[in-house]
């Protein structure tokens, strides 16, 4: 973040009459979208130019807008509803705390006189939130403002939701104040709802999800059920599986709300068999891929467990629980081995910073998505035991003493063998280690070599929100269910260069992640205490079981020990659970590059499924020719 000493003097005063002599609308007007991230840049370039001109007071103006504009919106937080746009090794963006209260009084001042929705939303919300004494009228100025923004889809799909979100969650804050323009709001919503079609994709899904997630619309829900249901049958038809569950999924919800349980029941049951008949098309396609069916169904099985015991018989759902058992039993098995099938092309890349931003660059956020997770293949478990190898036979002398490694505050915390002295297991053990820290170099120069060179570039060119990366989860085959939202999350924060909060989620949804994969598989994961209490063993050892490997691969079990559990790595799991991690090593090339594995293997298996899905689709056709 530059400092406001290096752009504009910070005792420079500001008045409404600087902000009506800057010809902010001409800036505005050159814009081929009302979304903030263009407005951030725009008034930036307005700023510079003004600067170059020796303007000052325009320059300054145009800098405060720039600001004011580059927060990205958080609305479900109450507190902190502005957050920096980037924030990485200490350093950030703008947050709401950077403004001084002059700065906030000027905004108080210019406010009444803004035509345009977006800023004028943008900085009455700042007044209200950071002025000392909180004035509800510049609340309702947000408010109103952030309702004139469309509510039509493609707005939406900027920054429109936020902008609603941020209106409702205003005005249920200010409570009575606001009560008519919550009533307006939820009457508007609703509407939007009962007048979609199949057509807008997700539209009537998000927000029906709003409603929900407010607790607005109940008065109207068996409408809104209903208006649901008729939406997923229609993308039922042409086999659009995922969503028509969306839409199945939110219909159960709202016939729930309207106290129509059986209706609520077949909903689900809709949504159960839509990912049986999915899951049996992945079996049955050219290539199979189990281990997506076997996550299908039992998906199809937590939809059943949806509907009240009491209507299961009924509606036959006991029995079909138990077809669906079977059926996820057999693809468990089936499903062993194919991960090291899991794979997606490569990226033909250089050691090279301006070529890693030449992949990514120039394509849509999928595409780039793909290219950045494909950016290094990871860890070569074979190619890096021949390396370490080849140097122990060179350096002779050096491998026939052991070595010590030691914590950051000077505890033991491994020991590794001497090499070549006739004992198996010990020279294997001594192996692996040196094999581990030469996989923290390599670390290094993939996560400075190509991974912020690249992620710098998308976020120049791409908004990828928390809700693409939960929905790019909830469709990786390897997730285990119940984890997108985890998942999700964690990628979203590090894709947001809050690696903190990224390492603290993902971490411990690896360790899960192996624990699921190869309880499917029909291992133990498990022991007993002399007391017969059973208890989960670690990732440590998880890794150390000998069917990781047959499961997982020798690649990916090598780079999840070295990465997360073993104590000549970073040990991020283990460092992490145990709360041995500072503010800085949190933000560490190791953190970085945990973070991007597990974007790596989330999204190769989506994508991977995707393309899948594709295929099949164009055979299918041809095959109806």
């Amino acid at each position: 973040m530059n400092s406001p000493v290096e752009r504009y003097p910070i005792d420079l005063q500001l008045d409404s009459a600087d902000f009506a002599d800057c010809n902010w609308r001409s800036v505005l007007a050159a814009l081929d979208s009302d979304r903030y991230s263009s407005m951030w840049q725009a008034f930036s370039r307005a700023a510079g130019d003004a600067l170059e001109k020796g303007n000052k007071k325009q320059s300054k103006t145009f800098w405060l807008l720039a600001d004011a504009c580059s927060m990205m919106l958080r609305p479900q937080s109450k507190n902190e509803p502005f957050k920096p746009y980037f924030q990485m090794e200490g350093k950030r963006s703008v947050i709401p705390d950077d403004f001084t209260q002059a700065d906030i009084e000027f905004f108080a001042g210019v406010v009444d006189s803004i035509d345009d929705p977006w800023l004028r939303a943008r900085l009455a919300d700042l007044v209200w939130l950071k002025s000392e004494i909180r004035d509800s009228r510049f609340a309702l100025a947000a408010i109103d403002a952030y309702r004139e923004v469309p509510l039509d889809l493609e707005t939406w799909m900027r920054d429109g939701e936020h902008c609603w979100n941020r209106a409702i969650a205003l005005a249920q804050n200010l409570k009575a104040v606001a009560s008519d323009r919550l009533v307006q709001m939820e009457s508007d919503i609703v509407a939007k709802v009962k007048s979609a079609a199949s057509t807008d994709g997700f539209f009537a899904f998000w927000l029906s999800k709003l409603l929900a997630e407010f607790r607005l619309g109940h008065s109207a829900s068996p409408e809104l059920a209903q208006k649901l249901e008729e939406i997923a049958a229609t993308l039922r038809e042409p086999g659009d599986g995922h969503k028509a569950r969306e839409y199945f999924n939110a219909a159960g919800h709202w016939y729930r709300v309207a106290k129509e349980d059986e209706k609520a029941a077949r909903m689900f049951i809709e949504v159960a068999e839509s990912f049986a008949k999915e899951a049996l098309s992945k079996e049955t396609a050219g290539t199979p891929i189990s281990a997506l069916a076997a996550s299908l169904y039992e998906d199809a099985i937590q939809a059943c467990r949806r509907v009240p015991r009491l209507l299961r018989e009924g509606l036959g759902v006991e029995k079909r629980m138990s077809e669906l058992r079977a059926l996820l039993k057999n693809s468990g098995q089936l499903a062993i081995g194919q991960f090291q099938a899991i794979e997606t092309p490569g990226v033909d890349i250089t050691e090279s910073i301006e070529h890693a931003r030449n992949v990514v660059s120039g394509k849509n956020s999928t595409e780039a998505l793909r290219c950045f997770a494909a950016l290094h293949s990871g860890a070569n478990a074979a190619r890096l035991r021949t390396q370490t190898l080849d140097a122990k036979k060179k350096y002779i002398f050096s491998s026939l003493f052991g070595s010590t490694q030691f914590d950051r505050d000077g505890r033991v915390i491994a020991k590794r063998a001497a090499y070549g002295l006739g004992n198996t297991e010990s020279d294997e053990a001594s192996l692996l280690a040196d094999m581990v820290q030469d996989f923290q170099i390599e670390m290094g120069l993939i996560v400075q070599g190509y991974l912020l060179p690249a992620l710098d570039v998308m976020h120049g060119e791409h908004r990828v929100c928390e809700r693409d990366f939960i929905d790019i989860a909830n469709h990786s085959p390897i997730v285990p269910r119940g984890r997108a939202m985890l998942f999700g999350k964690g990628l979203f924060a590090g894709y947001d260069h809050d690696f903190v909060v990224a390492i603290h989620l993902l971490a411990p949804q690896i360790e899960h992640l192996v624990r699921f994969h190869l309880q499917r598989a029909g291992v133990v994961t498990a022991k007993l205490d002399p007391n017969g209490i059973e208890t989960e063993i670690g990732l440590s050892a998880l890794i150390d079981l000998p069917e990781t490997k047959k499961v997982l691969g020798e690649n990916l079990t090598f780079e999840i020990r070295a990465v997360f559990c073993d104590a000549f790595g970073p040990n991020l799991r283990n460092e992490i659970a145990h709360g041995l991690l500072d503010d800085r090593e949190c933000q560490s090339i190791y953190s970085v590059y945990a973070w991007w594995f597990a974007l790596r293997l989330v999204f190769h298996t989506y994508w991977n499924a995707r393309q899948a899905d594709a295929s099949e689709e164009k055979a299918s056709a041809s095959r109806s020719e």
